[in-house]
């Protein structure tokens, strides 16, 4: 089988966590013989300099620059989208324009050619841009929904629900990550209410998998990333914005110093001014708490993998979720988890075993799992780590589910 992947997430060499969960499972469905190539859109530019004399044209150079070629055994196409200027007199819809280009390209790319799948992530973007691009070509099209596509971005721009209903309608096969947003999803079903199928990640959970450290490799392991040796780690990840709930972390932190007097949290983020954009490091200032809070920016995954193992809790109080990556790598490094009842933390987290669920944009939440964390810690920690590892075994690795996805594509193809 012959696959390809439309979508804006994907690791950049400016990037590397960029879409790496999306990553693994490409790199999986390839060990299982599926031929992958990744399509990846940027505006066209004119060679040899030119792209200098338009904001358009250095957008698309600066974006295509930051593509690799081939990831990890995986192939990538930059593909250029023609952006007709000037713009007052050529009125396009973007989502037409892309698609255009990506059926353009397919038909000029040998490699690309006798693909019998397009797998579209998030529904409202590439998902429907995938039924343009289906029309275009004749190839059939799975469309996943990941998360901010059925929750944040419709809620910001109402106009995107059209897409979704459209992508319903057209989508020979209709995926969600977990059963929680797959319900989420079918809230905006009008015309055409779909099977939609549910297709999780997994997580690598032999990779994370808890290996306890000696003292001497925990104290050279904090000391590389500036981490108290006498003090326990919360751990945080996230992408600085107001969505993945910092600001309530952050001032529940602040309200109770005293109770967290040997805790300290790590706050893993970016610095990229995006939507809703929180300064992490500013607003820790602001608030009194760089003392008690350590702000690391641009880890690669293997640096991740050392903080889960020098850490003893993770947080992720988000506002919404499909599955968060990062909390289930917790999860499988056995640490105590605390995380929002979004999305579908529900299907891999019983609340009190496995880790521990609270409402999103809670601040009286926040405190009280901290509260609980500080008073039970060292008493339940041990059984909360092995039924969090347990939980995420039964899960499954990218593989396990990568086979569950590719029997839809191949049942649905016969």
């Amino acid at each position: 089988m012959k696959l390809l992947v439309l979508t804006s997430n994907y690791p950049r060499k400016n990037a590397l966590n960029n879409g790496v969960f999306i990553h693994h499972q490409v790199k999986a469905l390839q060990e299982l013989g599926v031929e992958c190539h990744v399509l990846l859109l940027h505006n066209w530019y004119p060679p040899m300099g030119l792209h200098k004399f338009h904001a358009s044209w250095r957008d698309g150079e600066a974006l295509a620059t930051t593509f690799f070629e081939e990831y990890d055994g995986v192939n990538i196409h930059a593909v250029p989208m023609y952006v007709r200027l000037p713009g007052r007199l050529f009125k396009e819809n973007f989502y037409h324009r892309a698609a255009r280009d990506i059926a353009r390209y397919i038909k000029a790319t040998p490699a690309l050619h006798g693909a019998e799948w397009m797998y579209a992530h998030f529904l409202t973007d590439n998902g429907y841009i995938g039924t343009k691009v289906k029309e275009l070509t004749g190839i059939k099209l799975a469309a996943i929904a990941r998360g901010d596509d059925v929750h944040a971005w419709p809620e910001y721009h109402p106009h995107l629900v059209s897409n979704i209903r459209y992508v319903f309608e057209h989508a020979d096969v209709m995926l969600a990550n977990n059963k929680g947003l797959a319900r989420d999803a079918m809230k905006f079903a009008d015309k055409v209410k779909p099977d939609i199928k549910i297709a999780y990640n997994g997580v690598d959970y032999k990779a994370f998998r808890f290996e306890p450290l000696t003292a001497s490799q925990q104290q050279e392991a904090r000391a590389k990333y500036n981490l108290p040796a006498d003090k326990k780690i919360l751990m945080c990840i996230g992408r600085a914005e107001e969505t993945k709930g910092w600001i309530e972390l952050l001032q529940a932190v602040a309200e109770n110093k005293q109770l967290l007097s040997d805790w300290v949290l790590l706050a893993v983020t970016d610095q990229y001014p995006g939507y809703r954009h929180v300064a992490v490091a500013d607003k820790v200032k602001e608030l009194g708490i760089s003392d008690m809070v350590r702000v690391q920016y641009f880890v690669l995954p293997e640096q991740v993998k050392e903080l889960y193992r020098v850490s003893n809790a993770f947080i992720l109080p988000s506002y919404n979720e499909g599955i968060s990556n990062a909390v289930m790598e917790a999860m499988a490094s056995g640490l105590w988890v605390i995380t929002t009842d979004v999305g579908g933390h529900a299907e891999i987290i019983q609340h009190g075993k496995g880790g521990f669920l609270m409402r999103p944009q809670s601040m009286e939440d926040v405190t009280a799992n901290l509260r609980y964390l500080v008073a039970n810690y060292d008493e339940q920690h041990a059984a909360i780590s092995n039924a969090a590892m347990a939980s995420m075994e039964q899960l499954g690795d990218y593989r396990h589910n990568a086979k569950i996805l590719l029997g839809y594509l191949e049942a649905s193809g016969k």
